[in-house]
């Protein structure tokens, strides 16, 4: 026989092994329950869960301040809604909001009634109007 060969036998010997102990283990617990009990071997121990903690904008030194036409009072009550609701608050995520604001400024929308609406939706994102709203200029969002 060839020593890969032989190596090979031996690790699937070893493997075969092992499994038969952890049967014999299940055995030994369904033998100690008896035959009508309910009985849930656990074979091996469980590992543990990662879960990602949510950090705050001032665990990261994120600042969230009022951006240009908002209301610093309508700002907080948006940011204390968002807080509430354990909302992500990332330095990326100001930078995303303050840019859709610029946006809907443009298309004639003022950021103190878009954060205005946003909090009367309860949403945590910005509200986003509708397509067919009018905006400040008369024009339709299309």
């Amino acid at each position: 026989m060839s020593a890969n060969l032989i190596e090979a036998l031996s690790q699937e010997i070893e493997i075969t092994r092992l499994r038969l102990e952890k049967l014999e283990g299940a055995l030994e617990v369904l033998q100690e329950f008896g035959e009508g009990g309910t009985v849930v071997a656990i074979t091996h121990e469980p590992k543990p869960i990662a879960r990602r903690k949510r950090v705050h904008a001032a665990a990261l030194g994120a600042e969230w301040t009022c951006p240009a036409g908002v209301n610093e009072d309508t700002w907080a009550t948006w940011l204390k809604l968002r807080a509430e609701s354990k909302a992500p608050e990332t330095t990326n995520l100001y930078q995303a909001i303050i840019g859709e604001l610029a946006l809907l400024e443009q298309s004639g929308f003022a950021p103190e009634t878009v954060i205005t609406q946003t909090i009367q939706a309860g949403l945590m994102g910005l509200w986003k109007p509708a397509m067919g709203t009018l905006t400040a200029n008369g024009e339709r969002v299309i």
